[in-house]
């Protein structure tokens, strides 16, 4: 008899995953909460806590010839860079050529993970899930269990000093869909990431925008060399020899040198305080542009917020109406018990 193995999210690792345990002859059975496979990727104007959702206008940041499946090849009538909607329409086409809708149930949630009762002689997992639709809920058991659910779902936005004084307008980049009601106000942006920089890059077309970035950041565009897309163009097989035979601080040494190349940092207030190799990096094909036009200004760290401004570590204060915190995410599994969390190894 099959091993059954419970898959935690309808993305793209959650799909692999199911695909793999078929595989190996396992037996999967993937919980999405949404009505559709996709992940992030399914666009939804709805806000929902703690599930996570792109921007309206959003691109994606690898080319289809690095992202695509080695078994499943990009169509080729789309773009390089893709929009969202294109790469939801992938992976939805993914999981049809492999049937994997068939070991799938959607707008169903998974409200607890725990050891089973003779977890400790069989290794089994009890899985409670709950069907939003007719609010049915299901208690089964696994032999193991995925989590393939991502962690852009519980916001982080930074304890301010003055922030619980401010009166307008406070967002996370996580409810950030489109320009909407923001238009036309006074923003100020948080984080200097790629949400951020696309957020900024996309308010700014109507009215300037403030950006706050403790640490600064490595921006590179989506076209490399000759217009070359950018990771075509950076992770090749000989580069990835080479930069293994060379000493760490001069393999960062050259990675710097290549972002120094394409924009002069300091000149547009970017400068990194961290190493380019890690997470202080983001694609953005716009942002330097809005800068050298005056429609997105950066400063320093916030030194604390009043009613209807902000006041910088450097001394200056700003006057603003929406304040977009792009902080990232806290990594949170709350349908795992607390015990069993160690047990596991998320993807």
């Amino acid at each position: 008899m099959a091993k059954r193995v419970a898959v935690i999210g309808g993305g793209a690792a959650g799909l692999v995953a199911t695909k793999t345990c078929l595989e190996e002859g396992l037996e999967p059975t993937c919980f999405d909460r949404r009505d559709s496979l996709g992940g992030l990727w399914v666009f939804d104007e709805k806000v929902e806590e703690n599930l996570s959702c792109c921007m309206s206008s959003t691109m994606l940041n690898t080319s289809k010839e690095i992202l695509a499946f080695s078994d499943f090849p990009m169509p080729k009538e789309f773009p390089n860079f893709m929009h969202n909607r294109q790469g939801l329409e992938y992976l939805q086409r993914y999981a049809l050529n492999f049937k994997l809708d068939k070991f799938t149930r959607l707008s169903t949630e998974v409200v607890k993970v725990t050891r089973a009762a003779d977890f400790v002689t069989s290794g089994k997992w009890t899985v409670i899930s709950k069907n939003l639709k007719s609010r049915d809920t299901m208690t089964e058991v696994f032999d193991a269990v995925l989590v393939c659910s991502g962690h852009h779902g519980a916001k982080h936005i930074p304890k301010l000093p003055g922030l619980n004084e401010f009166k307008g307008q406070i967002l996370h980049s996580h409810d950030y869909r489109r320009p909407g009601d923001v238009t036309g106000k006074r923003v100020l942006v948080v984080g200097l990431g790629n949400s951020g920089g696309d957020i900024a890059s996309e308010l700014s077309l109507s009215k300037e925008v403030i950006m706050s970035t403790r640490r600064g950041a490595w921006v590179l565009t989506r076209q490399g060399t000759r217009g070359i897309p950018w990771d075509i163009e950076m992770y090749t097989r000989i580069g990835g020899l080479v930069d293994k035979m060379l000493p760490e601080s001069l393999s960062q040494a050259i990675l710097a040198a290549y972002f120094w190349a394409r924009l002069d940092h300091d000149m547009y207030g970017l400068t990194s305080t961290a190493l380019p190799k890690g997470i202080s990096g983001f694609l953005s094909d716009d942002l330097a542009n809005r800068i050298l036009c005056g429609r997105v200004r950066i400063r320093d760290d916030i030194k604390r917020f009043a009613e209807s401004s902000v006041e910088f570590v450097d001394g200056t204060v700003e006057d603003v109406d929406v304040v977009i915190f792009a902080t990232g995410y806290h990594i949170r599994f709350p349908f795992i018990e607390k015990e069993a969390s160690y047990s596991f190894i998320y993807t």
